[in-house]
């Protein structure tokens, strides 16, 4: 399910991601699509944008700066994995994650609950799980 409306108030706020194995982290290049990979520590991400579909926010777009397998990350998507609506200024969330080099967008082929809704829009990605939540200051 979709992040509640008021999820543009929280434009520049930190997030926390605390990685869980889930069902693998991977790293997507053209030499090697499929590549498992120890999934990193606990980081922080900044939110800049929404993805909006339906006229709900279906994944948050955040920046960081995270090294991963030896290729550097700047953009994060985090897509809920919720039957409920979700509120991240009162609770955590489970969430699948997408990290890019350029900053992912909507995809045109893919409809939401598909992995693929959001694209990396470019040639290394990596897709993994953890929990999303609002940083405590």
């Amino acid at each position: 399910m979709p992040f509640i409306n008021n999820t543009h108030s929280l434009l520049g706020k930190h997030l926390l991601f605390e990685p869980l194995y889930g069902n693998g982290w991977m790293l997507y290049t053209p030499e090697k699509p499929l590549q498992p990979i120890e999934f990193p520590p606990p980081f922080q991400a900044s939110m800049v944008d929404v993805i909006i579909d339906e006229a709900e926010v279906r994944a948050l777009i955040c920046q960081m700066d995270l090294t991963l397998a030896g290729h550097s990350f700047y953009w994060g998507a985090f897509i809920a994995r919720s039957d409920s609506f979700i509120d991240l200024t009162h609770e955590r969330v489970w969430a699948n994650l997408l990290l890019s080099r350029e900053k992912p967008t909507r995809s045109v082929n893919h409809v939401y609950h598909d992995p693929g809704f959001v694209q990396a829009n470019c040639d290394i990605e990596v897709r993994g799980f953890g929990t999303l939540s609002l940083c405590k200051k």
